[in-house]
């Protein structure tokens, strides 16, 4: 005779499978290599930038063939996954500490190296990364022929849910349902060096970002930002159309306000958003 499965067995089993597909595309975008993220989002024709101007010191790094032609060369984007070359793990944090230095001094948080560090070498770690060749042995790249990094994304799959990122995706029964459990392509970093700036190369990443996250069937793509840093706000919110998330501090508080009413300092950074496709549930 088949055993009846308790009504709490079966509630369990219930939430279980409902788990699994609430993050089946989360599991399967983690599972895939650069390339095939760039193939399965059909990007191919999208993984170089034409007629990038270039300033004169990085003219200088070109090979002699590129550097008598213009001021301009095409560049390439490429689609990585952790961990990173060397090279290109120590041009990534180097382009970020000369972007962010002071932004992340000026902030709440502060300056944390070792914490950056770790989030580049995250095992669900991805990257867009702009590069041009270099013949330059002696630089930064470290050896003939090796990429100079022009700007970069790091990126990740995730839950809104930050339990479940950090369980793996695994369910455990003590999850709770209250919350809408949505895929997301998390932007954790786009730094765009100085000297290639205002040529449309931060849209461009971040449009490839959105293609991206409808191909690997995401919800929504999420992003931090400080307030205090008006360009990238405006940049974000008037020119992209990204708008604050449920989950950011400001969204039932606009007020700008330093301290809360028990005296504690208030989040100097808000979460935006922007939705690529309605919800799979």
């Amino acid at each position: 005779m088949k055993k009846k499965k308790s009504k709490s067995k079966s509630s369990n089993d219930k939430m279980k499978s409902q788990y699994d597909k609430d993050h089946s595309s989360i599991r399967l975008a983690n599972s895939y290599e650069g390339y095939e993220i760039i193939q399965k989002s059909n990007l191919d024709s999208f993984t170089s930038i034409p007629n990038i101007k270039l300033s004169s010191t990085l003219q200088e790094l070109l090979p002699d063939n590129k550097n008598d032609v213009s001021d301009s060369t095409d560049v390439r984007v490429q689609c990585c996954t952790s961990p990173l070359e060397p090279y290109l793990y120590r041009q990534c944090l180097s382009l970020f500490q000369r972007n962010m230095d002071k932004l992340y001094e000026h902030s709440n948080w502060g300056l944390d190296l070792k914490m950056k560090e770790n989030e580049l070498s995250h095992p669900n770690a991805r990257f867009l990364i702009v590069t041009t060749s270099s013949d330059d042995q002696d630089g930064e790249q470290g050896e003939v022929g090796s990429d100079i990094v022009l700007a970069f994304t790091h990126f990740r799959f995730e839950c809104s849910i930050d339990e479940c990122n950090e369980n793996n995706y695994v369910y455990n029964n003590s999850f709770s349902f209250a919350d809408d459990h949505e895929s997301v392509l998390y932007v954790y970093e786009i730094q765009i060096d100085p000297k290639i700036q205002r040529q449309n190369v931060g849209k461009r990443l971040m449009t490839l970002m959105q293609i991206i996250a409808m191909r690997m069937n995401m919800d929504k793509v999420m992003l931090t930002v400080f307030k205090f840093n008006n360009g990238a706000m405006n940049f974000y919110k008037n020119k992209l159309g990204y708008q604050l998330d449920q989950s950011s501090p400001g969204y039932f508080d606009e007020t700008d306000q330093v301290y809360d009413d028990e005296g504690e300092k208030e989040a100097d950074y808000e979460i935006l958003s922007k939705i690529v496709q309605s919800s799979k549930r």
